[in-house]
């Protein structure tokens, strides 16, 4: 494991624009913001469960119902009813100087019971499609976003191997539906978290805890892309199709301490190695089957979702904890604690170039937070780690802000502000913040804000 620095410096002063001076180079004696890559990406990232609303016929919706599973019992309830402010909310993009969205088709949507497609939702997606293109603002489509049918969890779920052609026949589906109009599609949206959180800690649906599940449903959700990969390559060989893996980067609390070493290691071997090894080389993690057919090599980039780092000892409870002893409370991650550390972005980004050499795509990267300031410092801070990787000639095609609007935070419930677009939760009015601004500054010039030199 890469050992890392726990120094945060160079951090950016907003106030200041930019401090770093790497991210500039010298035109007739004047100092230039360095640009961004020909056709680079500029958008943001949602998931349909936590801005459409009314996503009733899946297992997030009938998890909120029970008191307590949610923080202050929020239900995502109308979400930010995007499901019908679609042209409103794609308006803004465009006002944002956004190219491309990333979003995810509601697969309980498309088939609310067991065999029973619906006819008015495939239409509207088609709609959907057709109001970006209007925009020129180009999709990235992810086809499993943590939500699942209920009548699939009757079955038995995703950890049931048997249940998985029910993922096949959506895929499918999608595929001979929309392949003319998407080219760029996501499988699964971090298939490790997914089975984390629902099947080894229980914090999510179904609320079951272990090992054995978490590898259970690991392996399937792997199989899961493998199979959609091998779907979206047959109906159309020019879609371009990658998995989403977030890193969680895990060091150890003292460095000196082999078993902080040890811990660390364990818990990046859990949550990272084990499912990219599986991408790279086919086989299943801890699985007696040697390796899984169409899963190696079933990539042709790699989605990255990269928040934060975490401290390992056997002190903490869990044996780690998300931000350093001497943190900024004020600059913790509302509801999480995650603290800001825009340098593991960039080891993140050479981990993934190192192991694969497929381009990049940042699919998340955002803070939750209600002082906007931070949300820009914490923007442009990462976007320099972005070009520190561009320079040393990793293909970075893309990234995508968590989040467009004010959501639905899972498990957080409506607490945690992750948007550059204020959604009032009495209203559902939007609003854009500063840091969307900022944003779409950034998007439109395509390279960060020009240095102050009168600073």
């Amino acid at each position: 494991m890469v050992s890392l620095d726990i120094c945060l410096s160079g951090i950016y002063d907003v106030n200041k624009f930019i401090n770093t001076s790497s991210v500039f180079s010298s035109m007739n004696g004047v100092q230039q913001p360095e640009k961004f890559p020909s056709g680079f990406f500029w958008g943001t990232a949602v998931s349909a469960h936590q801005v459409d609303g009314g996503n009733m016929y899946n297992n997030w919706w009938e998890w909120e119902q029970v008191e307590g599973r949610i923080d202050q019992n929020d239900r995502s309830g109308d979400a930010c009813d995007q499901w019908s402010r679609y042209e409103e909310d794609f308006s803004l993009l465009s006002q944002l100087n956004q190219n491309s969205y990333r979003f995810s088709m509601e697969w309980s949507r498309i088939f609310p019971k067991k065999g029973e497609l619906d006819k008015l939702v495939i239409e509207h997606y088609h709609q959907f499609l057709d109001a970006l293109k209007k925009r020129k603002i180009e999709p990235f489509v992810t086809l499993h976003h943590f939500t699942e049918p209920q009548w699939l969890n009757r079955l038995g779920g995703i950890e049931r191997r048997q249940n998985l052609p029910y993922f096949k026949d959506f895929v499918n589906l999608v595929a001979r539906e929309y392949s003319e109009d998407i080219i760029y599609w996501n499988t699964i949206n971090e298939p490790n978290i997914r089975a984390a959180l629902g099947f080894f800690l229980g914090v999510h649906p179904p609320g079951k805890t272990g090992v054995y599940n978490y590898l259970k449903a690991l392996r399937n959700l792997l199989r899961m892309h493998a199979e959609a990969y091998y779907i979206l390559k047959t109906e159309n060989s020019q879609n371009l199709v990658g998995v989403v893996k977030n890193i969680n980067l895990f060091e150890p609390y003292n460095s000196q301490s082999r078993i902080d070493r040890m811990i660390a290691w364990v818990l990046d071997e859990g949550m990272n190695s084990n499912t990219l090894r599986g991408i790279r080389t086919g086989k299943l993690p801890l699985s007696v089957v040697r390796e899984y057919k169409n899963l190696q090599g079933s990539s042709d980039f790699l989605g990255l979702n990269y928040y934060n780092r975490n401290f390992c000892s056997r002190k903490f409870e869990g044996f780690f904890k998300n931000h350093s002893d001497d943190a900024d409370p004020t600059k913790l991650c509302t509801g999480l604690n995650w603290e800001a550390y825009p340098e593991g972005l960039y080891l993140s980004i050479k981990r993934l170039w190192e192991d694969f050499k497929l381009p990049i795509y940042i699919t998340e990267n955002g803070i939750g937070t209600t002082d906007d300031n931070w949300r820009k410092e914490f923007l442009v801070n990462h976007l320099i780690q972005i070009q520190k990787a561009s320079r040393e000639g990793i293909p970075i095609k893309g990234y995508f802000h968590w989040t467009l609007l004010d959501n639905f935070e899972w498990a957080e419930g409506y607490a945690s502000k992750f948007g550059i677009v204020e959604c009032d939760r009495k209203t559902l009015k939007r609003k854009i913040k500063e840091s969307g601004h900022l944003y779409a500054q950034i998007a439109k010039e395509n390279q960060l804000p020009m240095k102050n030199n009168d600073e």
